[in-house]
């Protein structure tokens, strides 16, 4: 009996944590660059003395499902999609680099990227467009403007987003948060 109640008890932990992971997954099946979490469950052995026959559901190794979803075309030349497991840095409100795939680029009335409203970050920095530009990104993230009049001759590079690729996996998100 008393077997059973540590593998009981663990396997309700191990299942509990697991209805926590599908439920943030499918809270976000229609927000823009989410990445499903995958949790992972193990068998360890009870340690100490009498324990020999009892092992207890633990949770292994997490991790992001890298799968790209489907590119919806918009027709707004912010708007990006990554291709791959790259992901876009954005400044937070504390000025802290964070990363995200979420590729709905918006302007706010000083010029600047944002994303969610954390600034959208260059190579050379936060980016921020001069006015009266209209903008469209390269496949390689390349920001370019063209002057409103439409004269493609003055087309000019000012930046390029800053893409980051974080391998396979996100250390220390835990479930729920945005990466």
């Amino acid at each position: 009996m008393d077997r059973l109640i540590y593998t009981a008890l663990s396997g309700a932990s191990q299942t509990l944590y697991e209805q926590q992971i599908s439920a943030n997954n499918l809270a976000n099946v229609n927000t823009n660059g989410f990445r499903a979490d995958m949790a992972m469950a193990t068998n360890d052995k009870v340690k100490g003395g009498g324990f020999d026959t009892r092992y207890m559901a633990q949770e292994g190794a997490s991790g992001v499902n890298d799968s790209t979803g489907v590119a919806e075309k918009t027709e707004r030349p912010l708007d990006v999609a990554i291709q791959g497991s790259g992901y876009i840095a954005v400044q937070d409100k504390n000025g802290n680099e964070v990363y995200t795939r979420n590729g709905n680029i918006q302007q706010d009335d000083q010029g600047q990227l944002t994303i969610d409203g954390n600034l959208v970050l260059g190579d050379n920095g936060p980016i921020i467009l001069p006015p009266n530009a209209i903008a469209s990104f390269g496949s390689d993230g390349t920001l370019s403007v063209t002057p409103d009049d439409g004269d493609v001759t003055a087309t000019m590079d000012i930046d390029r987003l800053k893409l980051v690729d974080t391998g396979r996996a996100c250390p220390g998100r835990e479930p729920g948060e945005k990466s």
